[in-house]
């Protein structure tokens, strides 16, 4: 079904996370007022609130509501409310002069017998939709996409090199390692012949990992995959802790896919230019400067360009590896990718309200036959639109469609203990054997409900205990979506087959705990400050401090102390960025450094071995102290410093 069309007097991008107040009043005198986050896919906003029997709904029913505003060309926006059973009604509010304005109210009377509201009075009920300013739902700081490697991808590779595929990754396991990109495929030697590991890249993440900068874990998950047309196609997510407001596009909240790229429209406090996101990893995001016109440039040096065509209603953006993905003007979402050897990846069919992908697909000629690839979503109905499943099908010319691979999530509800209400719980993978499907393994999350407490301290943990015993409504808070525990298919198998679990979902965090792959604990910020891995074999802990100095290359921002399990300090200084400039080893008395000085384009030029680094100033705001181009703590005539020097474009 075709992507309905959005009429706007703008090229606009509503794209972001808007509230929505629902406010009912009550006999009391009271008045309930629920605020939610919802978010919008370029002039829609869909939104589902599932109201239970906790929540004042007559005996034994559940009542869905979506809400959704569509931007039209007068300047107004239709503000839409049905329910499971379809009633409701629809109302124009004018919204300004354009729509662009992000406010708009309306009043929606929801006739007797539905049921809408949060409390329910007899046959009188109605709910006051307040659309508030939108939130932009990325990170609060603006990372840059390893700018050093605009051409050359971290393990595992960065998306902005390949957006739709997932090449394969360094056989090593080299976190450190960069990796070019090209024709869907890897390479273990970086730019001028260097193997990997030997420098020029600055690393920026600890082992597992976690981001220094931001506190950010990087958790990337392929579910699916396959390269047998020699492009990847697959299904990758990844998990944001660090979004100003949660948002769910579909597999749960604050989780991205990296095959779902799309484009976010949003402002920076203290910027007067706003800024246009390429998001779908939630680590990984293209940055690009809306400086007038139909061209937008990049940040932090990047070599990509965004450029709008009107006439076709698209944006278009352009990778040093000469990939072109395409993005319709007034949704943002993506549409097609090409490679730069002509491969096309296209979405070739989208669900009814147009905002969520339903077949992925590509196509080659191997020995003159047409071999053709699709991934097909199926999403729940009709209301929440919750990804169910991705099945990988191939076909051979006209020839019958053949099932190869499934993989199937369910997601917590608002009752749940151990996640809020459309967070994702499993994952389910499958091969078909040709008569049935056959199980895989599952992979299993539980999240943190609240964030308990509150300190003065950046570095206040969130209770492992917080989720023990039951949460129900109406006391049950907003819950935050952070995840606390992962565990992946052989961890859950272990838990599943622990004789004193009779149920893996009830089980106790203490139990699940022992199998847990990864634990984490947050502060305030939502920033991981301790990391349990391998069942609690292995315990990393995170402070973080940020200084006063002004924003620049070579002006170190956050500093990040990271305690690992055997008692050694990493202390990494990152600057506005989020790049490395420093980086010491303490053990005992015993302290290694490794410095980066970067240029006006975040391209590190300048790398300082330990042997070469006498110490170091924090006081100072290149940690060297550079006066007359000279480093006080870089010695002369000692030590190994490697500098870079680049062709000009």
């Amino acid at each position: 079904m075709p992507k309905p069309t959005l009429a706007t007097t703008k090229w606009g991008l509503l794209t972001g996370t808007w509230y929505l107040h629902n406010r009912c009043p009550c006999s009391d005198g009271g008045c309930k007022l629920e605020l939610f986050p919802i978010p919008i896919w370029g002039g829609w906003i869909g939104g589902l609130r599932r109201l239970s029997v906790n929540e004042q709904e007559p005996a034994g029913t559940v009542v869905y509501f979506l809400v959704s505003v569509l931007c039209n060309g007068s300047g107004q926006y239709v503000v839409r409310v049905w329910n499971s059973s379809d009633c409701g009604t629809t109302t124009q509010v004018v919204a300004g002069a354009s729509c662009n304005t992000l406010s708009v109210s309306g009043l929606v009377l929801i006739p007797g017998g539905c049921h809408c509201c949060g409390c329910f009075e007899g046959e009188a009920a109605s709910n006051l939709l307040d659309i508030l300013d939108s939130e932009p739902s990325l990170p609060p700081w603006e990372p840059p996409p390893e700018p050093e490697c605009d051409k050359w991808c971290r393990d595992p590779c960065d998306p902005n090199c390949c957006p739709f595929g997932t090449p394969p990754v360094d056989p090593g396991g080299n976190p450190d390692c960069c990796e070019a990109c090209g024709s869907g495929a890897c390479s273990t030697v970086k730019p001028g012949g260097h193997a990997c590991g030997s420098g020029g890249c600055s690393k920026s993440e600890s082992m597992f990992p976690i981001q220094y900068s931001s506190g950010a874990m990087v958790l990337r998950v392929t579910d699916l995959e396959t390269s047998g047309l020699g492009f990847p196609l697959g299904h990758t997510r990844s998990f944001s802790n660090r979004l100003t407001v949660s948002t769910n596009p579909g597999n749960g909240h604050n989780w991205f896919v990296r095959q779902w790229p799309r484009l976010q429209r949003f402002s920076i406090p203290g910027q007067s230019l706003s800024r246009i996101a390429v998001t779908g990893d939630a680590t990984s995001i293209l940055w690009f400067a809306e400086a007038g016109g139909d061209v937008f440039t990049a940040d932090f040096g990047d070599k990509s360009t965004l450029t709008l065509d009107r006439t076709a209603e698209l944006f278009r953006l352009r990778t040093p590896n000469g990939s072109v993905t395409e993005f319709d003007m007034a949704s943002g979402l993506a549409l097609r990718m090409t490679t730069g050897t002509g491969h096309l990846i296209e979405f070739v069919e989208w669900v009814a309200e147009g905002s969520k992908p339903a077949k992925l697909q590509q196509s080659a000629v191997v020995n003159g036959v047409t071999i053709t690839e699709q991934l097909v979503y199926a999403w729940s109905q009709p209301y929440d639109l919750q990804l169910e499943s991705v099945t990988l099908r191939r076909k051979e010319g006209s020839g019958a469609w053949q099932d190869v691979r499934r993989v199937s999530y369910t997601y917590y509800q608002d009752t749940d203990v151990y996640g809020g209400d459309s967070d994702l719980k499993t994952v389910t993978t499958e091969i078909w054997t040709g008569s049935a499907w056959a199980e895989r393994g599952t992979t299993y999350y539980r999240y943190y409900i609240t964030l308990p407490g509150s300190s003065s301290s950046s570095s206040s943990a969130i209770s492992s205990s917080s989720s023990s015993g039951s949460v129900t409504p109406p006391n049950r808070p907003v819950p935050i979506h952070l995840l606390k525990y992962v565990l992946n298919p052989d961890a859950f198998a272990r838990l599943s087959a622990d004789p004193a679990v009779s149920d893996p979902f009830t089980a106790s965090d203490a139990i699940v705990a022992q199998y847990a792959d990864y634990f984490f604990e947050y502060d305030q910020e939502h920033r991981v400050i301790r990391e349990s891995v391998n069942g609690g074999g292995q315990v990393y802990s995170f402070s973080y401090t940020q200084s006063a100095f002004a924003n620049g290359y070579n002006s170190w921002l956050t500093k990040t102390v990271e305690t690992q399990p055997d008692g050694t300090l990493n202390t990494i200084y990152c600057n506005y960025a989020g790049r490395t400039m420093l980086k010491t080893l303490r053990s005992g008395s015993d302290e290694w450094c490794h410095f980066f000085e970067y240029d006006s384009t975040a391209r590190i030029v300048l790398q300082a071995s330990p042997s070469a680094i006498s110490g170091y100033d924090q006081t100072k705001a290149d940690l060297l102290n550079k006066v007359s181009g000279n480093y006080q703590y870089l010695r002369d005539s000692t030590g190994l410093i490697t500098t870079y020097q680049r062709h000009a474009p």
